[in-house]
């Protein structure tokens, strides 16, 4: 066999590869916020944003919650609130009663293993095409991103 066959079958095994984990992330998503909170259409919504008092920055994580608590009442984005609030001001999202608004205050979100931190998932006809997790380093570009 070639070099270049070999190459492209490596390439093609990596995006099926990656094609693959999305998938699973997808339906494990998907599973949790059917089974726990019974929602079950995340094909209604763009972005999932995630809470957590989770990561090596905690700072960064109130921020965050601070700054997506001002898009709340967007119905396109899923909010996943997966912390008690103890270490995080979350009274942004407990004002809100609408079905966009997960509160997670026992942490399940966190088993599922999809982040780390404070993120925003991007989806994509039934697929996860992106996740950014909240850190130190990108924390201003976040700030800047239009919702």
């Amino acid at each position: 066999m070639s070099m270049s066959k070999l190459n492209i079958i490596i390439i093609i095994i990596s995006f099926v590869g990656c094609n693959v984990k999305k998938d699973t992330m997808y339906s494990l998503l998907e599973n949790f916020i059917l089974k726990e909170y019974n929602v079950d259409n995340l094909n209604d919504y763009d972005n999932v944003v995630v809470v957590t008092d989770e990561g090596s920055c905690i700072e960064c994580n109130r921020a965050f919650s601070k700054l997506m608590g001002s898009v709340v009442n967007r119905p396109d984005i899923l909010f996943i609130i997966s912390t008690s609030g103890s270490k995080i001001d979350i009274s942004y999202y407990l004002e809100f009663t609408t079905e966009n608004v997960i509160v997670d205050r026992e942490s399940k979100f966190s088993d599922l293993g999809l982040v780390k931190s404070s993120a925003i998932i991007y989806l994509e006809k039934s697929k996860i095409v992106d996740i950014i997790e909240v850190n130190l380093d990108n924390l201003a570009e976040i700030a800047e991103l239009e919702f």
